[in-house]
């Protein structure tokens, strides 16, 4: 979702100019370095509710484990906070402009291949 919600929000601008080819512009470096703020920025919203949610549920259990002897399973489970870290890595990778820009170049050439393939079609 985060991608999306940026990716909708930067093309929105870029509509203004009803000629640019819109996966092209998004790698100019305006473009992306927009796309990459508004996406780190719902990203990292993401994270915060994501972890919010995460220690209530902890919280949850251990008060139920506690007070009435129940759901110690789910309780250990869920304190390992070895899957906090899983999380915080994959959204590092998320972040990273690398893996941003090859996803926006691959994209773009995907749209370029469709296009193509579908006016060759279309003849």
């Amino acid at each position: 979702m985060a991608f999306n919600k940026a990716i909708f929000q930067v093309i929105e601008t870029m509509k203004q100019n009803k000629n640019a080819d819109i996966f092209a512009e998004l790698l100019t470096e305006n473009n992306f370095n927009e796309l990459k703020r508004i996406y780190i920025f719902y990203l990292q919203r993401r994270k915060r509710r994501f972890l919010m949610n995460y220690y209530r549920i902890i919280g949850l259990t251990k008060i139920i484990f506690e007070k009435f002897s129940i759901g110690e399973m789910y309780y250990e489970q869920f304190k390992d906070e070895t899957k906090i870290l899983l999380f915080e890595n994959l959204l590092q990778d998320d972040i990273s402009e690398t893996n941003l820009r090859k996803f926006l170049e691959e994209l773009n050439r995907i749209v370029r291949y469709t296009k193509l393939r579908d006016n060759e079609s279309s003849i």
